[in-house]
């Protein structure tokens, strides 16, 4: 979603509780070039327990008023509890965290709505500060702005310009924690739309680049529909992440859908896991515009609860399993151990060497900063700091 630095003291151990969420409620609507990079790193592996599973709760049927916590509890039961679950309010979040529909406990990604221009001119500062100051320390919180914002953009509701703006104002007012997750939510459609280019919504300081891709008649394959937003997250220097999926109806018009379904979801398990995703989200929704839920069919619900066992979510059945190290990149930070130990002086057992909460794959590849040192331009401010304040980390002063 691929992963990026997490920040010190998170460096994908998360928080210490290992596990993320996101929510999702269903009932609510919610330029930087490419970098190459040796063929030996451009695709990260990751460990079992690096990427966490779980899904956006949703109602059964159109209209149901259950409530978020009751729609959570109902599909955990089903798909097993969940590493992560995904969270949108429709406009912004109130002034307090706790409480919310994002405040179950576990790690939670977390989407929000507001005017590009009255963030910009300030309006919310005051409230957005206030419910970032009273998210818990511990709780690891991916927290997205505006999610999908093609087609807004695309209708004239607002530049591009000026949704950069607004991400720049939020990267100002958070605060520089480790659990926070500054993560861009785009549609993975639009790497196949000629109009569009990922840099046009890019901002410096964003922790991810995640990904709301389904399964269709044009993607066909599991490989169509993810490996082209794994990799550019990566070459963007950003982690990787899956905030939505499912099938379509059109994918399945003419053929089983529980089958279609089943074999997506088994392949879709370890190819997130061996591109490093942070994290993957069902969509398990019922709304106007489809049924999108996997609940109602057991093949892929079996697939699902057999692949994710063992991951932080528990496998669904409550047992967490040793997970299984693979050699050529433990840490997952896009950096194989031979170049780390060779030639660049790094740990191959820490995805952040020297602590300044970017990860060391990214200040090679992309930075160009020193992954061994925290000020690498010795001015008393570290890397990431300088990054997003859009200062130059290699230029002291």
């Amino acid at each position: 979603m691929i992963a990026t630095p997490l920040p010190r003291a998170l460096r994908r151990a998360l928080v210490p509780a290992v596990a993320v969420t996101t929510v999702a409620l269903a009932s609510s609507v919610l330029s930087t070039a490419p970098v190459s990079a040796p063929a030996d790193d451009l695709r990260p592996v990751a460990s079992t327990s690096d990427t966490l599973f779980g899904f956006t709760p949703g109602g059964t049927s159109i209209g149901s008023r259950a409530t978020v916590r009751e729609d959570y509890d109902r599909i955990s039961k089903k798909l097993g509890t969940p590493g992560v679950y995904r969270y949108f309010h429709t406009g912004l979040p109130g002034t307090s965290f706790k409480g919310s529909g994002a405040d179950f406990g576990p790690p939670v990604v977390v989407s929000f709505k507001a005017s590009p221009t009255e963030l910009v001119a300030g309006k919310h500062d005051s409230r957005l500060r206030s419910w970032f100051r009273s998210i818990p320390s511990n709780r690891t919180v991916w927290w997205s702005y505006y999610h999908e914002p093609e087609d807004n953009i695309e209708r004239g509701e607002f530049t591009a310009k000026q949704y950069r703006a607004a991400w720049r104002h939020l990267l100002r007012l958070a605060p520089e924690r480790a659990n926070l997750r500054a993560t861009m939510i785009l549609m993975q459609w639009t790497l196949d739309k000629p109009s569009r280019s990922v840099d046009d919504y890019l901002v410096p300081g964003l922790d991810v680049l995640a990904w709301d891709a389904y399964l269709t008649g044009y993607t066909k394959t599991t490989k169509g529909t993810l490996d082209q937003a794994a990799r550019v997250s990566r070459r963007r220097g950003l982690g990787y992440a899956v905030a939505e999926v499912s099938v379509t109806a059109e994918r399945t018009a003419n053929a089983n859908r529980a089958k279609v379904m089943e074999k997506f979801v088994s392949e879709l398990i370890p190819s997130t896991r061996s591109d490093g995703a942070e994290f993957v989200t069902w969509f398990e929704v019922n709304k106007d515009d489809g049924d999108w839920r996997m609940a109602p069919y057991d093949a892929p619900v079996t697939a699902w609860r057999a692949g994710t066992r063992g991951s932080a979510s528990g496998g669904g059945d409550g047992q967490t399993q040793q997970p299984t190290r693979v050699r050529r990149d433990p840490d997952g930070d896009w950096l194989s151990t031979r170049r780390e130990r060779r030639h660049l002086g790094t740990d191959p057992r820490s995805r952040d060497t020297d602590g300044d909460g970017l990860h060391d794959g990214r200040e090679v590849r992309r930075l160009k900063t020193d992954p061994t040192r925290a000020d690498t331009d010795g001015d008393g401010m570290n890397d990431r700091r300088e990054v997003r304040r859009e200062r130059d980390p290699l230029r002291w002063g």
